[in-house]
């Protein structure tokens, strides 16, 4: 088959999302399909299946860019629609779907609402907009054919088919350590913003002066956890995938 990716979330960008397109792109291709990703232009330097769709830098967030415009009829004939967010490509996508008649999917990757706070920096303010995303994203997700997500619990109402995400044995093998501790080592390794509570890491580190904490990562509150983190933690800066594996080797417990 011919499958068509439409996501807003691609490389250069880092997160959960990119890998995930990347690595079921890969399994996809193993078992003889072919498969495309439509997404927002940007520095990544395309393969021949990477169909990039001219955008402008996105004020509000700098790691995503918002694409303009793209004519549906540049793009392959694709037998499957999958569409990976509800922003402006992924809209692209259920375009397609409609206007070629062809089936329609759609993961839930991320409770956006969730975020909302880190914008808007009201509680108030984020729970009103929260409300107004999910009511929209509710009406988008009933206009696909397949909706699919990591777990049935995604607050929305539609009943998704569960796709765990899977992890990538090629990459994530044991090896040896990237370093070495005579004390009981914890670590973290994601973005570093609110949501992901990295703070009640370092609230346990100082009640735990025994431990060692090594964080790795980048995100708005980077530099706040610098300021607080006590002695017995370590933040580094993000690590590039390759190396993930041996910072994993070298941990007892991952938070």
């Amino acid at each position: 088959m011919n499958i068509g990716f439409f996501t807003d979330s691609y490389f250069p960008g880092i997160d959960g999302v990119t890998y995930t397109i990347s690595a079921w792109r890969d399994r996809l291709r193993d078992r003889g399909h072919d498969v495309y990703v439509v997404y927002p232009e940007s520095s990544h330097d395309p393969d021949e299946n990477e169909l990039p769709v001219p955008s402008l830098p996105n004020p509000l967030y700098k790691q995503y860019r918002v694409p303009i415009y793209r004519r549906i009829s540049t793009l392959p004939d694709f037998d499957v629609v999958h569409c990976h967010g509800p922003a402006a490509t992924g809209l692209m996508g259920r375009r397609y779907a409609n206007r070629r008649g062809v089936k329609s999917v759609y993961t839930h990757h991320t409770p956006v609402e969730d975020y909302f706070v880190q914008g808007l920096k009201s509680e108030t303010l984020a729970r009103a907009a929260g409300r107004l995303y999910v009511a929209y994203e509710n009406r988008l997700l009933r206009s696909f054919d397949c909706v699919t997500a990591s777990t049935d619990r995604i607050r929305r109402d539609v009943t998704p088919r569960t796709l765990p995400v899977g992890i990538e044995m090629d990459t994530f093998r044991p090896t040896d350590p990237l370093f070495e501790s005579d004390d009981p080592v914890i670590g973290y390794s994601g973005r570093m913003t609110r949501k992901k509570h990295v703070d009640e890491i370092l609230r346990l580190a100082e009640r735990r002066p025994d431990l060692r904490f090594e964080l790795v990562g980048e995100g708005p509150v980077r530099d706040s956890l610098d300021r607080a983190a006590p002695d017995n933690v370590r933040l580094r800066d993000f690590l590039p995938r390759e190396d993930l594996p041996a910072f994993y080797a070298a941990l007892d417990v991952f938070v």
